[in-house]
Formats: structure tokens, C-alpha cells, sequence
């Protein structure tokens, strides 16, 4: 297809729409380790926001393994089957891989005790939810037909699990290099995640090299 007519799904553009997100988190968590808090917090509250990171941090790594595990390899237009997942997660939510990383950039913000981190993780999130979710549903619209894609989207919401809906098949088939690929990223994440924790715990101690400050 000519570039003049590729839409934006058919573009090198939505195919690195992981690493700008994931480069904007991370230039903005860089920044912040190398900050003073603007507005610091109380240990108690440090503690909070910890635990809270550890838990939107597993159960967005979670999330994002199960997905897998039903999507990988087997997206629409794509190598294998042209057919809509609407199982598993995906009977859930029909975005439950951006909502896992969703999960996971906000843990980063909450060890890092940082505004500006989570700033960067909406910034992220929006241009998911104002772009590259409705192309990809108008992309999906197109290759499954209208009437079964739009019948998924009334019994299914966006992105908030609705486990009221939640239905999972006796047997499923799941493809290797995809899980494979997931467990790389899985771990890059888990030892990030682990980095990230322990930074934002230094931060707030008086050996810490703070430039700056940010909120």
C-alpha cells in the first residue's frame, strides 16, 4: 500500500507506540531519581504509596501475561487467525494489555513518589485513549465485521475489568513466541520495577545526589 493512503495502525508510527510511551515514563523516572521531592512525604506515607506500587505493579505484570497468553499471536489482520479474542481477559475488558501497563507505569510513580512521573504516565495513557485504541478498534470494526465487533463492545468495556461478564474456554491454544516475548519483557520489567523501588526509597536519604527538584 502507497504511504499516502496507509492508515495510522499500517504505520511505523503505531508500531513504536510502546517505546514512546515507555521512553516518556522513563525519561521523566530518570529526571525524578535525580531530584529532591518537591513536596516529600512522610514515611508512613512513603510506605502507602510503596505498597501500593508493588500491588498496581503485580497486577499489571499479571494482566499483561494473561493477555498474552489468549492475543499473542493470533492478532487480527495479523500471521495466524483472523478472528476476534473475546475470552479470557478480553471478556473482561477489550484493552486489558494497556490497562496492565496503565498498572505499571502508575507503580513507578507511586515508588518514586513522583507527579511528574505520573504526569508522563497520563500523558502516555491519553494518547492511547484519544489514538491508538480508536484506531485499532476502527481497524478491528473493519476486518471482523461491524455487527460482531460492535455486539463485543456493548457486553464489553473499554478498559475497567467487568468481571460480572467473564467467560473462559474449556481448552485454549497458546503460542510460544509470544508467550516467550512476554516473559523477556516481563522480566525487563520485574528488574526496572525492583530498581525503581529502591531509588525511590534513596531518594529521600541524605547521600542521594539531588540536582533539582521536582514534584
Amino acid at each position: 500500500m502507497a504511504s499516502g493512503t496507509q492508515t495510522y495502525i499500517e504505520t511505523r508510527g503505531f508500531h513504536l507506540r510502546g517505546f514512546v510511551g515507555g521512553a516518556l515514563v522513563g525519561c521523566c523516572g530518570a529526571a525524578a531519581a535525580a531530584s529532591a521531592p518537591a513536596w516529600p512525604l512522610e514515611e508512613t506515607w512513603r510506605t502507602v504509596a510503596s505498597s501500593l506500587g508493588w500491588a498496581a505493579f503485580t497486577i499489571g505484570g499479571a494482566l499483561r501475561f494473561w493477555s498474552t497468553l489468549y492475543v499473542g499471536g493470533r492478532k487480527v489482520g495479523g500471521r495466524r487467525e483472523s478472528a476476534l479474542t473475546t475470552v479470557g481477559p478480553y471478556s473482561l475488558c477489550r484493552n486489558p494489555l494497556y490497562f496492565g501497563s496503565f498498572l505499571i507505569g502508575t507503580a513507578f510513580a507511586l515508588w518514586l513518589t513522583s507527579v511528574t512521573v505520573l504526569v508522563a504516565v497520563l500523558a502516555a495513557a491519553l494518547h492511547y485513549a484519544l489514538v491508538t485504541v480508536p484506531e485499532e478498534e476502527a481497524f478491528l470494526r473493519r476486518e471482523v465485521g461491524a455487527a460482531e465487533f460492535d455486539a463485543y463492545c456493548r457486553r464489553t468495556p473499554r478498559y475497567l475489568p467487568n468481571f460480572a461478564d467473564y467467560t473462559a474456554p474449556a481448552e485454549a491454544t497458546f503460542y510460544n513466541k509470544a508467550l516467550r516475548n512476554e516473559a523477556r519483557r516481563a522480566s525487563r520489567l520485574l528488574a526496572a520495577g525492583m530498581l525503581t523501588a529502591i531509588v525511590g526509597a534513596l531518594r529521600y536519604t541524605d547521600g542521594w545526589p539531588n540536582f533539582f527538584r521536582l514534584p
